[in-house]
């Protein structure tokens, strides 16, 4: 007797899937082109004519698998980001600010103070020629005579303690022999009275409109000025030219000096003179210049002072 053969497989019959209500479970197809190239296969699977159809069943309407949810978490809402709170200063941190600034304040000023003299002395110089500048512009303006007066100080510059002094610009009533003045700004045409002198008069003392402490108006020599009533003024003509006497020039200059007086009780002879040419053109000197102080002034040829 022979021994038994492989069992043949068998198949449940078409009725079983036929009378199924719904697809068929199992991994979801996954499209494939007809004419897709087979792997390992020169020739491509010609594209199929109808639907695939085993025992009775469609096999593409059976096999379909609805898409599923995504198991995935649903993204959470932004929170909107606080910003950072401000941090103010504590009282510790100002108080060493405001040390700090003191302490520096204090060196400055006290590496300031041996200047300061000097300082004014130059402001006072440059003061003093913008005004001769001017009393020169409103002669030639006008037409008239100008003229700067000069005025000594309540002492002698020899004494270190003494201070101050000053000037006044007037403007004439004619335009070579001025016979009545009218201090700045000129008011008396008007009225015929000389009762606003604000912008004439410049005063250095204590008490005055410019005071310039330790700043003194030294002797300039005596200046006998043009004509009558012109002593110690420094005259211009209506071609701003100045009318003073050769006399009145030393070196080809008239020289008005201010002296430091700080650095004098130093013993220190530390003083600018103005000089005004005859032409009319004015320059600042400076007796120590640069060894004394960073002030520049200029020489006797040359003047760095704006």
């Amino acid at each position: 007797m022979s021994p038994p053969g492989p069992t043949p497989k068998t198949f449940p019959p078409p009725e079983l899937f036929s009378d199924r209500s719904g697809p068929v479970p199992g991994p979801a197809a996954v499209p494939v082109r007809p004419d897709a190239p087979v792997p390992g296969h020169s020739r491509s699977i010609p594209p199929a004519t109808g639907p695939a159809v085993f025992h009775g069943m469609n096999l593409a309407a059976e096999s379909s698998v609805p898409p599923t949810r995504s198991c995935a978490p649903p993204p959470r809402p932004r929170r909107a980001r606080r910003p950072a709170p401000r941090r103010g200063f504590t009282l510790l941190e100002l108080v060493v600010v405001l040390a700090i600034i003191v302490i520096a304040a204090a060196i400055g000023a006290g590496s300031m103070q041996p200047h300061l003299p000097r300082y004014r002395m130059v402001n006072a110089a440059k003061l003093l020629r913008s005004d001769l500048r001017q009393v020169q512009e409103l002669a030639t303006r006008t037409g008239r005579q100008a003229r700067l007066r000069l005025v000594a100080p309540g002492g002698s510059c020899g004494n270190t303690d003494v201070w101050g002094g000053g000037w006044v610009l007037e403007l004439g009533d004619d335009s070579r022999l001025s016979s009545r003045w009218d201090v700045l700004p000129e008011d008396s045409l008007a009225d015929g009275s000389d009762d606003d002198q604000s912008q004439g008069v410049v005063d250095l003392g204590a008490d005055g409109n410019r005071p310039a402490r330790d700043v003194c108006l030294d002797d300039w020599g005596g200046i006998a000025g043009p004509g009558s009533d012109n002593a110690d003024a420094i005259v211009f003509d209506s071609r701003g030219f100045l009318q003073n006497p050769a006399g009145d020039l030393v070196d080809g200059y008239i020289r008005i000096p201010l002296v430091n007086q700080a650095a004098a009780r130093e013993g220190v002879d530390d003083r600018i003179h103005v000089l005004v040419a005859a032409t009319g053109f004015t320059r600042l000197h400076s007796r120590l210049g640069d060894e004394y102080d960073d002030v520049p002034v200029g020489d006797e040829t040359t003047s760095t002072a704006p």
